[in-house]
């Protein structure tokens, strides 16, 4: 009997390199890996189902799942997990000091559907009151081209949140004072440049996530 062909979708992880670089090989599979971004291979499977099995955000599926129009089979195998609240900045005169200052704020956001992005919208309404209806959200690209949501996005009425339109960013917007916060998955230019215009919402963030860990166990997925 022949070997099962699959193509297999994934970013070059230490717990998927054994199967790229052929250490590890499936019996009875052929398999054919191809090495891509998340964000790329979360965009080729939504839209186009390209591969046969691929890394997957879990917050797109749990969507899709939740609206009953989920054409994927998900395996409870987490390739990254990462702690995020280092990953929430803060424009320095926008009077934000703790969680609860966030209340009324102009927030950037790169997606909605992205599971870090998620979980930190999560664990600030969760962990400290503030709820995504407390904030004004705009969406775009960090420091580039805005691209599409992954999924279609069906909010509630309440959530406010605005498109970014004729080349906006967020890092520009936020740098010209019209953003007070940003939840972003990559370190900002402005912060990694060590403006005094942006600092981290928890500037102790390792003990902040110690403590998250202590109290509730979890390890937040990555993608």
């Amino acid at each position: 009997m022949p070997n099962l062909k699959l193509t297999f979708a994934c970013w070059d992880y230490d717990r998927t390199r054994p199967l790229i670089d052929g250490r590890v090989k499936p019996e009875g599979i052929d398999l054919d890996v191809e090495v891509l971004r998340p964000r790329q291979t979360f965009q080729r499977m939504l839209d186009n189902k390209e591969f046969e099995v691929s890394e997957l955000s879990l917050a797109s599926y749990t969507a899709l799942k939740g609206r009953g129009d989920c054409p994927f089979v998900a395996v409870p195998v987490a390739l990254s997990k990462m702690f995020r609240h280092s990953c929430i900045y803060v424009r320095t005169g926008a009077g934000i000091h703790t969680p609860q200052d966030l209340k009324g704020k102009r927030v950037g956001t790169s997606q909605w559907s992205s599971t870090g992005l998620v979980f930190m919208r999560g664990m600030l309404q969760h962990d400290y009151g503030v709820k995504p209806r407390d904030m004004h959200w705009f969406m775009g690209g960090l420091n580039s081209f805005v691209e599409p949501p992954l999924i279609a996005l069906n909010l509630p009425s309440d959530i406010r949140l605005d498109f970014l339109s004729g080349g906006q960013t967020l890092e520009r917007k936020f740098a010209a004072g019209e953003l007070d916060a940003l939840l972003s998955l990559y370190i900002p230019k402005l912060f990694l440049e060590r403006s005094a215009t942006i600092a981290r919402l928890f500037p102790n963030y390792k003990d902040v996530e110690r403590d998250y860990y202590r109290r509730t166990r979890r390890e937040p997925l990555r993608p």
